[in-house]
């Protein structure tokens, strides 16, 4: 979000802005995103109705939250 905030100071249109993105989560930060900034474009790679949080059980990593894609929407991927 402040990247975005960054070129909008600058005087980019947000109709210039496109936000690309891996995987977004339907229920996560991408819906305050289009709330907050509802000219951009964004584009993604994958849509999940949910993020998991998972453990990583590394020796380096031990107990690490990470998200884990739960299941992608079979019309998007």
């Amino acid at each position: 979000m402040m990247a975005i905030r960054v070129l909008l100071d600058h005087g980019v249109a947000q109709e210039r802005i496109i936000f690309i993105t891996f995987v977004v989560a339907l229920d996560g930060g991408i819906s305050v995103l289009r709330q907050a900034f509802p000219g951009i474009k964004i584009v993604t790679g994958a849509l999940d109705e949910e993020l998991s949080v998972a453990r990583i059980d590394g020796p380096e990593n031990k107990g690490k939250e990470c998200y884990v894609i739960s299941e992608c929407l079979e019309d998007f991927c």
